[in-house]
């Protein structure tokens, strides 16, 4: 049926009508009309149905302050329909107003007074005129160059709809801060980069700092309350994607435990705060009273508490009862993902479970052929009672027909099993060190795949447990395209990997103990020409000190393994020197050998530089030691260096006093370890994690060092720390005050502001 135009237009109306009458005396209404006419015809329309239904008296009170300055401005507009609607809190605005009555219009309705609002679109362009609710009347407009009706452009429409909830206006927004933040900072929007750098600006540095503590409380967001900085956690990015509050997230965090069973993971989704509000009526218990027979988990809890009626309607709609259950799906989303990240094997099998049978809505006990269209009812009873599912992969077509005595559909039934995902895995393990293992899983699917019941991907868990099956050593998933099944209940496959033939590698001696010497001074060379070489500093550090000896004082083999930044250099250089202390008459030939070509030329540069002439840099030594039987000048090397042993592969020997094997955590200057974890895929998500931890650890202008992956990695790399760090230092002003452009915004310095407006 087609509305005819002057109804449709009194439908918008009445609708309008109705949707300011929700939140008259409360709050302010900005309405979007598309003609100048319109807006008065509009304010006209629900002033006079206002007065019709007797309640033009709830928009603003007669003894208010707002109505007696209303009145007082009735004189200074030249528009009528304003002078007749601005005593009542209505008025209108457009561009065929004068100068004098637009700016009248916006200051009285930024100071409260004006509580209707109806415009056109150029008022969502051009005038910050937010309010805390926005109707658009119609999308269509009227197009003369097509000569008929259009749609509005998609940003016309965000546009207009951007002037409602704003923060700094809206205190409903204030109420919500803690979840609507959360999701902010997850997906680092600009409206978070904006709060973040100028909370003031918003109105909203003290509930920012206040919000941060809930969250750090909850374990959701790490919170460093002196820089101010925000670290995302997986219980923030889970709450975010399933648009949980953070109430539900301290509930949870609470009462879950790694030993709940299903009747303790369905009493604690019925405390969620999403249901607070959900109350068991008188009229409903008779009702709710029956379903508690009917249900396959037991309930502990009176039917006169709310989470007994959430507990029972969550079993009835897992059992296609007519119930929605939209939050109770994306709660259980919520539980599995939680215990996941906790690493609680048998819990995260269960609230899997539990959420697959909320999401396919049906028990894990039924056969999962329930899944399947085209069934009886009486055909899917007969499957549950007779075989396991498993023993059904291994019928034909005309077994399976005679075993439901049903020999028609037995080819379908055949064709829907193995339709069920299904997979063989083969795996093989390896053992790196004695405490570290290479697991090779091999997933084969043994399924037949069709696009309308598997769609474009079917995503499993790959979960690796202990021994006892307790807790959850290694979790992925995985999407197979055209190991417990993210969505298809009793799709399952367990490996169980045994090391009990498993042959480890030989134990390794433990690492040498760093001793509490006295530092040696540099005079302990006792030579001062060497002395002259180490003007840099006046005593050896402790590693240095310890193999002093050994490398100074004699000719035997040594083994020097020490973090990186230890002075191995200044240990090979004991060497060097004991070798030509030997005298004149000693022949000195020393070789220095590095699979780092770069690492080479630093050295030669710095020896060349230390001990004058007599240096030659070869590239390849291998290929210059190949015929050492007949070249005089290596039978006559009396010093073999290797640096960065580990990456030659090579076997190394020493005496068992020259063996100096210092553990990582011995470093003569204290390293400190921040680890944090980004579970962000796309580069530039990453990028922003990087340029955070710069910021907070690398201060007081000390260096950073960024390791990428990839050579293009570098560039793009550069590139984005370069750009975070002009965003948040305004170092891009300094560029274009170069050529004589600046910018203005809320978010630069006083300084900044000052510089520019000069």
């Amino acid at each position: 049926m087609v509305m005819r135009p002057l109804h449709r237009f009194q439908l918008m109306n009445y609708l309008c009508y109705e949707k300011v009458m929700s939140v008259a005396g409360k709050h302010q209404v900005l309405i979007f009309v598309h003609s100048r006419k319109e807006t008065a015809k509009t304010a006209r329309a629900i002033h006079d149905t206002a007065l019709a239904n007797d309640t033009l008296g709830r928009f603003l009170k007669e003894d208010s302050a707002s109505c007696e300055i209303l009145h007082r401005h009735t004189n200074l507009v030249n528009n009528n329909d304003i002078k007749d609607l601005v005593p009542y809190g209505f008025s209108i605005h457009h561009t065929g107003l004068t100068r004098a009555d637009r700016q009248l219009v916006e200051d009285l309705f930024v100071d409260g007074h004006i509580q209707v609002l109806v415009s056109t679109a150029t008022l969502a362009w051009g005038v910050n005129l937010p309010a805390h609710s926005v109707i658009i009347k119609g999308t269509q407009i009227y197009n003369l160059e097509k000569g008929a009706w259009t749609e509005l452009s998609p940003l016309d429409v965000m546009q207009m709809l951007g002037r409602a909830g704003r923060p700094q206006y809206d205190f409903q927004f204030v109420s919500k801060l803690a979840d609507q933040l959360n999701a902010e900072i997850v997906l680092e929007t600009y409206l978070y980069v904006c709060m973040l750098r100028n909370p003031t600006l918003y109105g909203l540095e003290a509930d920012i700092h206040s919000t941060a503590i809930i969250w750090d409380k909850n374990n959701q967001i790490k919170y460093d309350r002196k820089s101010g900085y925000f670290k995302v956690t997986d219980l923030s990015r889970i709450a975010s994607y399933y648009y949980i509050t953070h109430g539900t997230i301290s509930t949870y965090n609470e009462h879950l435990m790694p030993t709940m069973g299903d009747t303790e993971l369905c009493r604690l989704f019925s405390l969620s705060e999403e249901f607070k509000y959900v109350t068991v009526q008188q009229d409903e218990k008779m009702e709710l009273a029956k379903l508690l027979d009917c249900v396959s988990i037991p309930i502990k809890e009176s039917l006169e508490e709310p989470s007994a009626k959430i507990n029972v309607l969550l079993q009835a709609y897992i059992s296609q009862l007519k119930l929605e259950g939209l939050l109770l799906t994306a709660d259980m989303v919520y539980i599995t993902q939680i215990v996941l990240k906790r690493g609680w094997a048998q819990l995260a099998e269960k609230a899997l479970n539990l959420c697959k049978m909320v999401t396919k809505r049906m028990w894990s006990v039924q056969t999962p052929l329930h899944k399947f269209n085209g069934i009886s009812n009486d055909i899917l009873k007969k499957l549950e009672k007779d075989l396991a599912w498993e023993r059904y992969y291994d019928l034909s077509s005309q077994e399976l027909g005679e075993l439901i005595r049903a020999p028609k559909i037995g080819r379908t039934l055949h064709k829907f099993i193995h339709q069920f995902p299904k997979l063989n895995l083969a795996g093989h393990v390896q053992p790196i060190t004695r405490t570290v293992l290479m697991v090779e899983l091999s997933i084969t699917p043994k399924f037949q795949w069709e696009d309308r019941v598997h769609a474009c991907v079917e995503p499993f868990w790959v979960i690796v447990e202990d021994n006892d099956g307790e807790y959850i050593l290694i979790m992925n998933i995985l999407c197979l395209k055209s190991i417990v099944s993210d969505s298809w209940l009793g799709s399952q496959t367990v490996l169980l990997v045994s090391f009990r033939h498993l042959i480890l590698p030989e134990k390794y001696p433990p690492p040498t103990e760093l001793l509490d010497f006295q530092l040696l001074p540099v005079t302990t060379l006792r030579n001062p020409t060497y002395e002259a070489l180490c003007q840099d500093f006046k005593h050896f550090n402790p590693i240095q000190t310890q193999v002093f000896i050994v490398l100074y004082n004699s000719d035997d083999n040594v083994l020097v393994a020490a973090p990186t930044g230890s002075g191995k250099t200044i240990c090979v250089e004991f060497s060097i020197l004991r070798n030509d202390k030997k005298g004149p008459d000693s022949v000195m030939r020393v070789v220095y050998i590095t699979p780092i070509e770069a690492l080479a030329k630093e050295r030669y540069r710095d020896w060349e530089r230390m001990l004058g002439k007599g240096l030659k840099l070869h590239v390849r030594w291998d290929a210059l030691s190949l015929r050492w039987k007949i070249r005089k000048q290596i039978q006559v090397v009396s010093l073999f260096i290797v640096d960065e042993l580990r990456l030659l592969g090579v076997q190394g020997g020493a005496v068992s006093h020259g063996l100096f094997n210092f553990p990582p955590g011995v470093r003569p200057v204290p390293l400190e370890i921040h680890i944090q974890g980004v579970d962000i895929a796309n580069f530039e998500g990453r990028m922003q994690a990087t340029y955070t931890a710069i910021v907070q650890h690398a201060k007081n202008g000390k260096p950073s060092i960024v390791y990428v992956s990839a050579r293009k990695h570098v560039q793009l790399t550069s590139l984005d720390l370069m750009t975070y760090s002009s965003a948040n230092d305004d170092e891009m002003l300094k560029d274009t005050l170069r050529y004589g452009v600046g910018y203005l915004h809320e978010g630069l310095s006083n300084f900044d502001q000052e510089v520019v407006g000069k």
